[in-house]
């Protein structure tokens, strides 16, 4: 596996090098994208360059989406630096692991993930169900995923960092566009977008997007049903009078898949969310959000169904003075959540959550090369009380081009709903109860970093060392092994503490030609020794690809990923398993004969007809899957 994956990257390098690269795919002006410097507006709430970040940030841009030949959403992370993400298809309606900085689990409550800045985090699960996201890959313009604490930006369970997916603005002119996929696992893939306008001053666009997936053979040879039936729609539309801004959004996802042990699941998600924002003075900008969320998961014949619902509204205010010198941000949200189920809570009324929070973001530039920045939140909740975060960062340019930073951060994660409240009875050999004297974890981050472009532009390399101890952590365990049934629970016996070292190499040989590696090491450790905790996270991490335009029409894209061996678990630990190191490799060929139409062959994990990356009760494992695609934009 090992050697196959060297051979392919050498094989991508050779392309790279040797292939001709002008045509259609070159720009006219090959300096001017290598010049240009990428923003970000997730890392301060506010446009900025990616040097002037406090925090750790990776962008991946709209034509990086487009090439990556990605079949789910989570796929878009999996080689990018720090990232973890395991295909996990027993886990109830998520079908994916996702974790910034290590600590994969079925429920990764410590990383907050944004839609257009709305949270689609839940309070209940503590965590994200990745495929009933209302979210459809071709709507999205770029994602920025931000490696480490930012919880005095955007409240608790933001510890281990931020992943902000931003859609495409509808733009003024009419467009259509259509996607057909048919590959194995007799998969089939639609999608089928429109924008256009509403007069002259309401422009809109209104997508839709099927996929079906069926079944899969285990190494035995014996048929399991892993069954998907989804279905996506989002309208997006907006009114920009003069000096403001307002913005609908609007999505769905209906969902039906098989789920551990072949029962049957249904999930159903809904969603609004209206945003205002306005430009009250030359320097200051006003913005307000308020969105609501409603969803309802059903898992048949013999398990719980979940009715869960939740409400935000925000509002900040940032303001630029002394001269461009000092930059602030300050705002507030509350958000109520609620979750009822009569299988998981029993006779209880339906648990809630109310938060009310208050926020100050500050940037100061005492010096042309020097930014200090200082963050300070305050949240108040009903189920963990007031909880403070806070960061701390300076920046230092010494020479242009190339940015030092140091920053302290500390992010609290409150309990989730379920590990409070649940009283569910899954079989009468284990009952599981929940905790209502759980305590939030309390993480403490400290980070230094170095950012530099080379060659007028077309390197980018980027490090970064970073150490963090987690206080409270928050696990289940059983209370009484001899007893039966047995007793699983939740509480904060554990301390964990995680060092490591991120590093990424950026290579641009034209704007439609690029390489790039990248290599994270992370140890963990913990007071009680807990393998869940310590050997979850792989120590090694190398992912490495890249595009190249071929000519005549053509591209490829490749992408390789090495994880060092590591060990999962389930939720209630019912089961423990370890798993080898292995390569993993995606790989997307695509023809353009003319601007307006495209056609691709793609496949994901090609070096093995399958493989494991979590634990399954069913024996599924990864496949080898391969598609071909048409694409029409008019």
């Amino acid at each position: 596996m090992r050697v196959k994956g060297v051979g392919v990257w050498v094989f991508m390098i050779w392309m790279i090098v040797l292939v001709p690269t002008t045509g259609e795919g070159a720009d006219d002006d090959p300096f001017q994208l290598f010049e240009e410097e990428a923003k970000t507006t997730t890392a301060s709430r506010r446009l900025q360059p990616t040097r002037e970040s406090p925090v750790a940030v990776d962008v991946i841009t709209a034509e990086e989406i487009e090439a990556s030949g990605a079949v789910h959403l989570w796929d878009l992370l999996r080689f990018r630096v720090g990232m973890d993400v395991l295909d996990a298809r027993s886990g109830v309606g998520g079908r994916a692991i996702v974790s910034v900085r290590g600590f994969p689990r079925e429920y990764v409550n410590n990383m907050l993930v944004l839609v257009d800045g709305r949270s689609v985090y839940s309070a209940y699960s503590g965590g994200v169900d990745w495929e009933q996201l209302p979210v459809q890959i071709q709507d999205i313009e770029r994602i920025e995923i931000i490696r480490g604490p930012n919880a005095a930006l955007y409240g608790s369970n933001a510890g281990l960092g931020v992943i902000n997916i931003i859609t495409h603005r509808p733009e003024e002119e009419n467009a259509l566009a259509a996607r057909a996929d048919v590959g194995n696992q007799e998969t089939v893939r639609s999608a089928l977008s429109v924008q256009s306008r509403f007069q002259e001053a309401f422009p809109f666009r209104l997508s839709y997007s099927y996929q079906s997936e069926n079944f899969f053979v285990t190494p035995s040879g014996r048929w399991r049903e892993d069954s998907l039936r989804s279905n996506k729609v989002n309208f997006r539309g907006g009114w920009h009078p003069a000096g403001a801004e307002m913005d609908l959004f609007l999505g769905g996802s209906w969902d039906e898949m098989t789920v551990p042990r072949s029962r049957e699941g249904e999930f159903r998600t809904g969603f609004g969310m209206w945003r205002f924002s306005k430009q009250v003075a030359s320097d200051a900008s006003l913005e307000i959000m308020t969105a609501y969320t409603a969803q309802n998961a059903g898992v048949y014949p013999d398990l719980a169904q979940v009715d869960y619902a939740q409400f935000d509204l925000e509002a900040l205010y940032r303001q630029g003075w002394g001269g461009g010198l000092f930059e602030t941000t300050w705002g507030g949200n509350y958000r109520h959540s609620a979750a009822s189920s009569l299988e998981v809570f029993l006779e209880k009324p339906p648990q809630r959550s109310r938060l009310l929070r208050g926020f100050v973001h500050q940037t100061a530039k005492p010096l042309y090369s020097v930014i200090l920045v200082g963050a300070l939140s305050y949240e108040d909740s009903n189920t963990s009380g007031w909880q403070p975060a806070y960061q701390l960062a300076a920046l230092w340019t010494p020479v242009e081009h190339h940015t030092l930073r140091i920053s302290y951060a500390l992010a609290p994660t409150l309990p989730d709903l379920y590990e409070r409240g649940v009283m569910q009875i899954p079989s009468p050999a284990a009952h599981i109860v929940g905790n209502p004297s759980l305590r939030p974890e309390r993480l403490h981050s400290y980070e230094a970093g170095y950012r530099g472009t080379f060659f007028l532009g077309r390197l980018e390399f980027e490090s970064n060392l970073f150490y963090m101890k987690i206080d409270d952590v928050s696990a289940s365990f059983v209370e009484d092994p001899t007893a039966m049934p047995v007793i699983i629970s939740f509480g904060n016996r554990n301390r964990a503490a995680a060092r490591g070292v991120e590093t990424k190499f950026v290579y641009w040989l034209t704007p439609a030609t690029s390489t790039y590696v990248n290599y994270t090491f992370e140890r963990i450790e913990d007071r009680l020794d807990d393998v869940v905790i310590t050997t979850a996270t792989p120590r090694h991490k190398v992912n490495l690809g890249g595009t190249v335009y071929l000519g005549s029409g053509f591209s490829a894209g490749m992408h390789a990923g090495y994880k060092s061996g590591y060990t999962t678990a389930p939720a209630n630990r019912s089961l423990i398993e370890s798993f080898p190191a292995y390569w993993r490799l995606d790989a997307r060929l695509a023809y353009r004969p003319i601007r307006s139409v495209e056609v691709a062959l793609a496949g994901q994990n090609l070096l093995s007809p399958r493989h494991r990356e979590y634990i399954d009760f069913d024996g599924l494992e990864v496949p080898r899957t391969y598609y071909g695609e048409v694409s029409v934009r008019f």
